[in-house]
């Protein structure tokens, strides 16, 4: 497994393991559990008890997560930029439309926030909406105000995010 593949490379590397005095992984249960993680699992290899150190970048991820998770201003943001990504990608016609009203070649297309967990993906989402918020609204007013090529619960769907996206808390927030 892991840990085993770690003191591997420990030895590859001409690093005695005896020396080791602390490790730190992420919180997955897999690398930090008190009895099967891999933190665990070292120490028994070791026979002694290794410091488990968590990791600092994934602690403050984890502070920031739990404290927009608190906001409902966050989470109205958070949940429009899935409900932008969701309206585009989910008809090419209405990607189509946004892809033209891009002025430069930097986003051809707003990402997905894949993670609940990981800040360093929505931070993708939020630059693409920041950089591209004028080309997106545009495109949304336009779908809206078309209702030859789109029916009244699509321009309906375009007006609900177009006006969040408009909001005082969104534009701050963003």
């Amino acid at each position: 497994g892991i840990a085993n593949h770690i003191l591997e490379v420990l030895n590859e590397l001409q690093l005695d393991p005896d020396r080791l005095v602390a490790q730190s992984y992420d919180y997955a249960n897999n690398m930090s559990g008190q009895l099967n993680g891999v933190q665990a699992k070292i120490s028994d290899k070791l026979q002694r008890k290794i410091k488990y150190i968590s990791c600092s970048g994934h602690r403050s991820n984890t502070v920031i997560k739990h404290a927009c998770e608190a906001s409902l201003d966050i989470n109205c943001l958070v949940g429009t930029l899935q409900n932008i990504y969701n309206f585009f990608t989910s008809s090419t016609k209405r990607l189509t439309i946004l892809n033209d009203k891009y002025t430069s070649n930097l986003f051809t297309l707003i990402p997905k926030i894949t993670s609940t967990k990981r800040w360093g993906g929505k931070y993708q989402v939020l630059k693409a909406v920041y950089e591209c918020f004028r080309e997106i609204v545009e495109a949304l007013d336009e779908i809206t105000d078309d209702s030859e090529n789109f029916d009244k619960d699509t321009r309906n769907e375009a007006n609900s995010i177009n006006t969040n996206m408009k909001t005082f808390n969104f534009i701050t927030y963003l």
